[in-house]
């Protein structure tokens, strides 16, 4: 519901503004096809933004807009799920936003209803995007694809590669001790990060279901592989339902670890 306030506000403001009437957006999307990912078809949306263009992702942080499908028209689709890399964090003082790289991709997938017969994969993407004034933006596709036609194996392998794996709790990092509070918008969270030889900030993506603004979290090393963390979170306009840390590059890979929140309140 917020996205779509969010959007219709961004509508709103060209219809009112010049600019905005003149210029179509400068961001190039198109759609190519990928292969086959673990049973799943899959069709990659290509996300193309030029300097100094931001292109708000899944989890746009305080103030953005994260992109929104439709997928009516789509044919011989029994389901669909939406794959994301890794973002750029974008931060101003305490305001964090995160927005896709300038060569990015979101990766559809999808199951056919008949694998033999054609796929059509037809909708839309809205989107919002800011240079020095923040818009909306909106590509159109209508692809036919088959099972067994040529694909991007290499870029869809690569892409998937960079996608952020569940932290698996035997052999890769750890979060425990997880405890939470949440009042007047605020919420402050600890935990214990385990099996990190060392642990960089600057690689961490808080993901939540609204806007927040945060402080610089408080670590401390509590043994050779283990850390303490303690952060706070303000300024939510809704209590969060669950809480996800992204972590970059360690041991090589991209992981998040995901905690349900039982909060209350507004």
């Amino acid at each position: 519901m917020k996205n779509c306030i969010k959007f219709l506000f961004f509508f709103i403001y060209c219809l009112f503004t010049a600019s905005c009437l003149a210029y179509a957006s400068p961001v190039k999307l198109s759609v190519s096809y990928g292969g086959i990912h673990k049973n799943e078809l899959v069709a990659l949306l290509h996300i193309q933004s030029p300097k100094g263009i931001n292109v708000y992702w899944k989890k746009p942080g305080f103030g953005g807009v994260a992109p929104e499908f439709s997928f009516e028209g789509s044919e011989n689709i029994e389901k669909i799920k939406l794959v994301y890399g890794m973002p750029i964090v974008k931060k101003n003082d305490s305001l964090v936003n995160y927005v896709f790289n300038p060569h990015d991709m979101i990766a559809i997938k999808f199951i056919p209803e008949n694998p033999a017969l054609p796929v059509t994969l037809k909708g839309s993407m809205s989107y919002g995007y800011c240079d020095t004034l923040c818009k909306a933006g909106k590509f159109n596709f209508d692809e036919h694809f088959r099972v067994n036609q040529p694909a991007n194996l290499a870029i869809a392998e690569k892409f998937f590669a960079n996608v952020p794996l569940k932290a698996n709790q035997k052999d890769d990092a750890s979060l425990s001790d997880f405890t939470h509070k949440y009042s007047n918008k605020n919420l402050l969270v600890s935990f214990t990060l385990k099996n990190i030889k060392e642990i960089d900030t600057k690689k961490f993506i808080y993901s939540f279901d609204n806007d927040f603004e945060v402080t610089e979290p408080i670590i401390r090393q509590v043994g050779s592989k283990e850390f303490q963390v303690s952060l706070e979170l303000f300024n939510m306009y809704k209590a969060p339902k669950f809480f996800e840390l992204i972590i970059e590059n360690i041991s090589g890979k991209n992981i998040y670890f995901r905690e349900n929140l039982n909060v209350k309140g507004k």
